[in-house]
């Protein structure tokens, strides 16, 4: 990777050429700074719930593994898209319950909150000097990756249906 140059608000260059320097400057050009806010331990009133959730069926979680590109990097477990592609028929129904189970002990394996992010470069940018040239890519576990695929789906279809997004937002449709 090239030397970073990051312009500050005072109107000087900031440069990384060591990799802690860079990972420090695309940190910061990825990801938002944490907040201050300090949460209280306290109970919290919440209002009912607006939306009902529906388990996963099977065959979502069967076009969600449909849609998966075959031949991308393999997940953090070392598992590529293409065995869940070509094993579907047998994985499937495994997958439902233990995707059911999830939602009804909730519980999130450990696991499962491994992540593994990578920069690649935009394509064709004229400078790859700046932060902004490049983007962070997750690697999830391949089984993550299909469950969150399916909660994603269920969310933007609620969303739809309910009116929850203006009538003017196109992206992520």
């Amino acid at each position: 990777m090239p030397t970073l140059r990051v312009k500050q608000m005072d109107g000087t260059v900031q440069v990384a050429e060591t990799n802690e320097e860079k990972g420090r400057l695309l940190q910061d050009a990825f990801f938002l700074k944490p907040g201050n806010e300090e949460t209280g331990n306290e109970e919290q009133d919440y209002p009912p719930p607006a939306l009902s959730y529906a388990l996963i069926t099977d065959m979502q979680i069967h076009r969600v593994i449909c849609q998966l590109g075959p031949h991308k990097a393999p997940s953090p477990d070392g598992i590529t898209n293409i065995v869940f592609i070509k094993c579907a028929d047998l994985l499937v129904p495994l997958l439902g319950p233990i995707y059911h189970t999830t939602f009804e002990l909730k519980v999130y394996p450990e696991q499962w909150r491994d992540s593994i992010t990578v920069v690649l470069r935009k394509p064709v940018n004229p400078d790859y000097t700046v932060p902004g040239a490049h983007w962070p890519i997750t690697l999830l576990n391949t089984i993550v990756e299909i469950l969150s695929a399916c909660v994603t789906e269920d969310l933007a279809q609620m969303s739809e249906i309910h009116g929850l997004l203006t009538a003017n937002h196109f992206g992520c449709r």
